[in-house]
């Protein structure tokens, strides 16, 4: 007897065997093929510790892998479902790993009772005159023509939420979004920023639109996209490594970009491209020619230190701004005023004008460090309720506010993470994974998991 399809839903969550996906909030999460495998095979097995050794042979069937393949699955796969991913995968140490989440039968009716609070993060402040280039932006690509927004900023500074609000008007007013972001690290393969934008069309568009979209092109672009592989059943011939190919790859490319765009306008958000590798950089900058009168604008952000000087990103400004197609917009930290209203927004309290002035100093206006204080106040002032405003926020503008902040974060943590935390603070307050694990020297995949349990309480963020 055939076996019904998983389909469960665990906190904002939903794991939907028939379609093959995992949903937040009703929208595709981008995960890759071996993080949503192990996923599955978890929760098909939630009632049971699995053993290293099965899942090996579950997700890579027949197939000789190290278990550094699965640490880094993991790492991914919780990175994917954001501050609940170390409370679904539960490590069980010499034995295997276990589904822990409170999950439920999509089918079944939600429990009764008061429903979770919106988790979308800290308040959206400011970002006015932003926000307005921006926006206009998304209107000339809905009208004659797109090209290239470039948001550039120190880490934290909020080029993410700034682009995912775009993303989401661009939906409501009807164009199509696609989003891919980078990552930091070795063994990322070749065009992975199209790969991922690739395997979003394939899972949004219909097989019969998106092969006429792709046309010809179909076989060269399978060929870094799995997704687009298995959605049209394409049998590829061997590849062929050469300059002949690359450029058939580019041209591919920008032709479903303009077939896509005559059916609808086209938004792609291209997220960390200080780290994206050399040739998804190259396929951008022919983009810059072969689109420039097509209804497809790319929004990207990236560090604005490494847009000076990393020599392919350099490159890639200058054929935008030589093809009048490039907006670039340096965003700073947040004004006094606006500081002002994130604490309003995020507390309750209306702050007074001397508490906000010496938070802004102390946080150069950057939101996130500011948020992640914030949210500790009513930890570090538990019996502050009925006091007055003022009495309430000034200690986090204080002279040991972070020092404060940060003892009662470490205390709820485990030895290991506290462990490899600071080892990461010698590094800096911005680290590489790689560096802090030669500097370390444990075993990489408890180091993984250490630094997830502390990008969950939130004391370290993936940036």
């Amino acid at each position: 007897m055939a076996r019904t399809p998983l389909h469960l839903r665990f906190g904002r969550f939903e794991l939907d065997e028939a379609r093959y996906c995992l949903l937040e909030d009703g929208g595709l999460v981008a995960i890759g093929p071996k993080p949503l495998a192990i996923l599955f095979h978890l929760a098909r097995h939630r009632d049971r510790v699995v053993r290293k050794e099965d899942l090996l042979e579950a997700v890579w069937p027949g197939v000789t892998v190290s278990d550094d393949a699965i640490w880094q699955s993991l790492h991914k796969l919780r990175a994917s479902l954001g501050p609940e991913g170390a409370q679904t995968i539960e490590t069980v140490r010499g034995i295997g790993f276990r589904f822990v989440a409170d999950a439920r039968d999509a089918a079944a009716p939600a429990p009764a009772g008061p429903q979770a609070p919106d988790s979308a993060g800290p308040a959206f402040v400011g970002r006015e005159s932003e926000l307005t280039l921006l926006r206009a932006a998304l209107r000339r690509a809905s009208a004659t023509g797109g090209g290239l927004a470039l948001v550039v900023g120190e880490p934290g500074i909020g080029k993410t939420r700034l682009m995912q609000t775009l993303l989401a008007e661009a939906e409501h007013a009807g164009m199509d979004a696609r989003e891919a972001c980078s990552r930091e690290g070795s063994g990322i393969p070749a065009f992975w920023l199209w790969a991922q934008v690739l395997r979003g069309y394939a899972e949004a568009w219909d097989p019969t639109a998106l092969r006429g979209a792709l046309g010809t092109g179909a076989t060269a672009l399978g060929r870094i996209a799995p997704e687009l592989r298995d959605a049209l059943q394409l049998e590829l011939p061997p590849s062929a490594d050469s300059e002949e190919s690359r450029f058939r790859l580019f041209d591919a490319l920008g032709g479903f970009l303009r077939r896509a765009a005559r059916i609808r306008p086209q938004v792609i958000l291209l997220d960390d491209l200080q780290w994206t590798d050399a040739d998804s950089l190259s396929a951008l900058a022919f983009l810059a020619r072969d689109l420039r009168r097509e209804r497809v604008l790319f929004l990207a952000a990236a560090r604005e230190a490494d847009v000076e000087r990393r020599e392919p990103l350099q490159d890639l400004v200058i054929e935008y701004a030589k093809n009048d197609a490039l907006l670039r917009v340096r965003l700073g930290g947040l004004t006094p005023a606006e500081v002002g209203l994130l604490i309003e927004e995020q507390t309750g309290i209306r702050p007074p004008d001397e508490v906000v002035e010496r938070l802004h100093r102390k946080a150069g206006g950057n939101p996130l460090f500011i948020s992640q204080v914030l949210a500790l106040a009513p930890v570090v002032e538990e019996d502050a309720a009925d006091r007055p405003a003022g009495t309430l926020l000034a200690p986090l503008a204080g002279p040991s506010a972070v020092q404060r902040v940060a003892s009662k974060r470490l205390a709820g943590l485990t030895p290991t993470c506290r462990e490899a935390l600071e080892v990461a603070a010698c590094v800096g307050t911005e680290f590489s994974f790689a560096l802090v694990a030669q500097a370390h020297g444990g075993e990489r995949g408890a180091l993984l998991e250490a630094l997830d349990e502390g990008a969950a309480q939130g004391v370290v963020a993936r940036t």
